[in-house]
C-alpha cells in the first residue's frame, strides 16, 4: 500500500493546559476531571488563558490522558510508512518522547510554543 501524507497542528502534547482551554475533554476520564480545574481566564485574541488547578496530581493525570488520548488516534489513522507534517505547536515539551510513540515520519514546523532548541533535539 502507498505511503499517505498528512498535515495536522497545535496537537499541543505536554500541555496539560489544552484540555480546558481548548475544550479537550476528549474521554469519560478526562471529563471525570473537569472539576481539578478551579478557575480559566478563557483565551483571548492570540493570548493563552491562565487556568488555576485543584492539585498537581490532577493536573498531571489530566495531561497523561489527554496526551495518550492523541497519540491512541494518530496512530489508528496514520501508519508507520506514511508522512505526517504537523505545522506547529507539537508539543510544549521535549518532542522526542512523543515522536517516539507516534506513527510515520513526522516533519515538524515550528510554532509559537515549539522552541527551536526543542526543536532540533
Amino acid at each position: 500500500m502507498a505511503a499517505k501524507a498528512f498535515v495536522i497542528s497545535d496537537t499541543h502534547f505536554g500541555h496539560a493546559n489544552s484540555a480546558p482551554i481548548m475544550g479537550r475533554w476528549f474521554t469519560p476520564e478526562l471529563q471525570g476531571l473537569r472539576g481539578s480545574v478551579l478557575s480559566m481566564t478563557p483565551a483571548v485574541g492570540g493570548c493563552h488563558g491562565k487556568v488555576i488547578w485543584a492539585d498537581a496530581d490532577a493536573k498531571a493525570e489530566v495531561l497523561r490522558l489527554h496526551d495518550n488520548h492523541l497519540i491512541e488516534c494518530w496512530n489508528s489513522v496514520v501508519g508507520v510508512d506514511d508522512i505526517c507534517v504537523c505545522v506547529g505547536d507539537f508539543s510544549l515539551k521535549d518532542p522526542r518522547p512523543y515522536l517516539e510513540r507516534l506513527n510515520g515520519h513526522i516533519i515538524l514546523v515550528r510554532g509559537n510554543h515549539d522552541s527551536e532548541s526543542r526543536l532540533r533535539q
